[in-house]
């Protein structure tokens, strides 16, 4: 980011919300933590299908923080892509995994973190929000070294670990863009899309086969959130149409 904005770089620096930009760098620091934990011990389709969950938590936050109106359907859709998840997480087993619930901790940080976008972009551009989104996720990300000695990656590793920060910045880059110009409703759902391209990878290269309940539930979650998008829409057709004879 330095040499691509070489000139005004340390302008962006600039900001009278510094508390808000460091809740999202903890947010974005813990959620990673929290998805990075979890695809080590569970495979990618499962992690994937729990953390689409964010798109509800995204929705929620969006109702009760930036008053976008929520309905009783929404809330209908909502429990049922709750009942996707439990069958997810399948806690009538005999062994319950404390790891399944990383990905939906990781959900929760992710959609929190998103949130904090819609309030940055009121006062600050997104390279403001991406500088300080970055500095204080590494500053966070460092705290975990305390009592864990720093061991340096092998080279090997240092290729993966750079395409791994490229991609991420691309991500915010992406994100900050999005949130700053759209709803959160709105674009909550494209967070799917990572369901069926992590059963695909993990196929691929790692030969995980998920389990039927991972599909049964990932179905069901995303057939809930399909619900709650059609909801929004019939109910914003209304208005405009309401907006439409009043005027006239």
């Amino acid at each position: 980011m330095a040499i691509v904005y070489r000139k005004r770089f340390f302008s962006f620096f600039n900001t009278a919300i510094l508390p808000i930009h460091a809740a999202k760098g903890a947010c974005g620091a813990l959620g990673n933590w929290a998805w990075i934990s979890a695809v080590q011990y569970l495979p990618l389709a499962e992690s994937s299908a729990l953390s689409i969950t964010s798109a509800f938590f995204t929705s929620l936050g969006g109702m009760i923080l930036f008053k976008e109106k929520f309905h009783l359907k929404a809330w209908i859709a909502i429990i049922v892509g709750f009942s996707g998840v439990m069958l997810i997480l399948h806690p009538s087993q005999k062994v319950f995994s404390f790891y399944a619930f990383l990905p939906l901790i990781s959900a929760v940080f992710f959609s929190a973190s998103s949130l904090f976008v819609k309030r940055l972009s009121q006062e600050d551009p997104s390279q403001t929000t991406l500088i300080y989104l970055l500095g204080f996720m590494a500053t966070f990300a460092l705290l975990s070294q305390v009592h864990t000695p720093w061991i340096l990656p092998p080279t090997t590793d240092l290729t993966k670990l750079a395409v791994v920060g490229t991609s991420y910045i691309l991500t915010q880059v992406c994100l900050i863009e999005a949130y700053t110009y759209a709803h959160t409703s709105f674009l909550a759902p494209f967070k799917y899309a990572r369901f069926p391209m992590n059963i695909i990878t993990g196929v691929l290269f790692f030969a995980e086969i998920p389990p039927t309940t991972t599909f049964l539930g990932g179905a069901v979650i995303l057939l809930s959130y399909a619900w709650l998008i059609r909801v929004e829409y019939s109910s914003k057709k209304k208005i405009s149409a309401s907006k439409q004879r009043q005027s006239t």
